[in-house]
């Protein structure tokens, strides 16, 4: 039942009827700044993205394994009725909001939080350098 599950949900984000537009998500292990990025990089897929610190879905700093800095995780409900989501940023890594200053160390929490939302919704990676969902994000914000 759980690969037909995977298959229907495959279909209906490919088909474009995303039953993830309205989301919430667990931001308390978030700083304020990050919080707010975060939800405005929902606005680039069209997601509303509330703050409520009961739900499943979280995002966090966390230990992410090299060479990755963040990553996507989807699980299960124990009744494989729901998929929750964990979004992890690496929390040895230097995040910054690089739309307020592009010459400061770190990655942009901002396009990083982009390139993440993408995997919540279904996007796998892609080969062009200048998509979202590039396998290889090097969103710095001081061009190294």
């Amino acid at each position: 039942m759980k690969t037909l599950k995977n298959i229907l949900i495959g279909v209906i984000l490919l088909s474009g009827c995303n039953p993830t537009n309205h989301m919430r998500f667990d931001l308390s292990r978030l700083e304020p700044w990050q919080k707010n990025l975060f939800i405005e990089a929902g606005n680039y897929w069209n997601m509303s993205i509330k703050d409520d610190k009961n739900s499943k879905n979280a995002v966090y700093l966390g230990t992410v394994q090299k060479p990755s800095i963040a990553f996507t995780n989807n699980f299960y409900s124990e009744d494989e009725d729901n998929i929750f989501y964990d979004i992890a940023f690496d929390k040895e890594e230097m995040w910054n909001d690089c739309s307020k200053d592009r010459n400061t160390e770190g990655y942009d929490f901002f396009e990083i939080s982009k390139h993440e939302l993408g995997h919540v919704l279904g996007k796998k990676h892609s080969e062009n350098p200048k998509d979202i969902m590039y396998h290889y994000i090097a969103e710095r914000c001081k061009n190294e």
